[in-house]
């Protein structure tokens, strides 16, 4: 009678009942601060929290204060409030079965957190994500479950926080489980235990165990399923914590169901059932009833198989259970046909195919919300793909064009650089052919000098021999005039 092998884990929606007294007070607390606070951002984070605490005792209730929230933090253009507000209506959706308004609203609270830069903003983020596919599981779209998973997973392990990477391989699990890969449900369900048993949170710690111990009854391992079964009910009867002992009694009871001990079964499944009737958990009881009046039949006790399947499909039609209820209509119908009451059988077929039906449209209804999501997301998808093709062109030919400036520039400085070189160089030769011409000159000036000396010299010479040898200019007049006397 088991809607699922695995239990989807969602730490932020679970509340167990040991805690219920001290949500009443926390609420009583915040609306007493509700009472005298103002317009302000302090209001919006007072009607978010408010809103994420009623949401399993009055979901109306908790929508109304989530829009309000949401509402104020808009007009304050406050976005810590916007996201949470976004998150914390997301959540409340997905919890009343709403699931294409729960995308709506995650995937806006997604879109604000995407630009984190700090750890914890990229936790909400990631926790945001883990959200979204759980949603797709709910929905059995296990693809898009897996896609947004193992975006979370890396958030988780870069920043190191070891309770997000454990709620991300838990639900991994849970998804593969879901879909019947048993072995890879193993391997992230042992990853999420090994998480929390190193920061020592037992009270996931046991929904674990338990979602663990389910697949190993799948893969018909009954030992390790019992012994995973044993822990958790060890963990969740230390803890006080009533829900999941009851939980683990289901676990154990399908379990010994599947080994064909029916007195087993049935002794763990009247504990879990009176535990579930005390508690209030309506499913729960729902499926133990029906769980109980399988094993009569199997054992052949008709007239107790009627009473405690009848009971089971009284109680799915109060809660809207339709896939279990349908499970319980195809079994009574199995039923009067073999206590031969073929006008009851018939109603019960009838009724069964009914439901098979239901679920089937709403089946088809989702698979064609997601196949026109998909069209949308596809269509964005291609814009943002041509508007990145355009964008890297752009910048592809800015930077080409950056390079041929550059290459310019440095072909220019270059060719600035030669010819100063070389006007140097010629400026070097000329200067040096001055100087060699300079030094010429003067060699050649010194020679005309010592030519000039020379001769002046020479002529210095012969007029002294000149005036040595031929008389004065005055004894030659003297001796003319002697002459001439004669």
């Amino acid at each position: 009678m088991r809607r699922s092998v695995y239990r989807t884990l969602w730490i932020a929606l679970l509340l167990p009942a040991g805690i219920l007294h001290a949500q009443n007070r926390k609420i009583d607390s915040l609306l007493r601060t509700l009472r005298t606070s103002n317009a302000d951002t302090n209001r919006v984070n007072v009607l978010n929290d408010l809103s994420w605490a009623y949401r399993k005792f009055n979901a109306d209730t908790a929508l109304l204060l989530g829009n309000q929230g949401l509402a104020l933090a808009e007009q304050l253009n406050f976005i810590p409030g916007k996201k949470q507000s976004f998150t914390n209506l997301g959540g409340i959706q997905y919890l009343l079965g709403n699931y294409q308004q729960s995308l709506d609203l995650y995937f806006k609270a997604e879109a604000l957190l995407k630009n984190g830069r700090t750890n914890s903003e990229k936790n909400k983020l990631a926790t945001v994500l883990d959200d979204i596919a759980m949603v797709y599981a709910a929905e059995g779209n296990y693809t898009d479950a897996l896609v947004y998973h193992f975006k979370a997973l890396p958030i988780h392990e870069a920043t190191a926080d070891k309770k997000g990477m454990a709620s991300s391989n838990g639900n991994i699990a849970s998804v593969y489980a879901d879909q019947g890969d048993y072995d890879r449900a193993v391997e992230y369900g042992l990853k999420a235990i090994q998480m929390d048993q190193e920061i020592g949170d037992n009270g996931r710690l046991a929904t674990f165990l338990g979602n663990l111990g389910n697949v190993y009854n799948a893969k018909k391992e009954f030992g390790k399923a019992e012994d995973c079964f044993l822990r958790a009910l060890s963990i969740d009867s230390a803890a006080g914590d009533q829900n999941g002992i009851a939980i683990q009694y289901e676990n154990l009871g399908s379990m010994f169901d599947d080994k064909g001990d029916l007195s087993t079964a049935l002794a763990y499944y009247f504990r879990a059932l009176d535990l579930e009737a005390s508690l209030g958990m309506d499913v729960e009881y729902a499926i133990s009833l029906g769980d109980i009046g399988s094993v009569y039949m199997e054992k052949g006790d008709f007239k107790k198989a009627e009473r405690y399947l009848t009971m089971a499909s009284a109680k799915c039609d109060s809660q809207g259970i339709a896939d279990v209820e349908m499970q319980i209509e195809n079994m009574l119908y199995k039923l009067y046909q073999a206590k031969g009451k073929w006008n009851d059988a018939y109603l019960h077929f009838k009724k069964y195919v009914s439901l098979k039906d239901t679920i089937a449209n709403e089946e088809n209804t989702r698979k064609q919300t997601r196949i026109e999501m998909q069209y949308q997301f596809d269509k964005q998808h291609a814009a943002d793909s041509i508007h990145t093709a355009e964008k890297n062109a752009q910048d592809k030919l800015k930077h080409e064009q950056e390079i041929r400036q550059q290459k310019l520039y440095t072909f220019g400085g270059a060719g600035g650089f030669a010819l100063m070189l070389m006007v140097a160089i010629i400026s070097m030769r000329a200067y040096r052919n001055k100087q060699k011409a300079n030094g010429i000159i003067s060699r050649q000036k010194e020679l005309v000098e010592e030519k000039q000396k020379e001769i002046l010299d020479s002529i210095r010479y012969a007029k002294r021999i000149q005036r040595s040898l031929l008389p004065g200019e005055k004894i030659i007049h003297k001796n003319m005039d002697r002459l001439n006397r004669k």
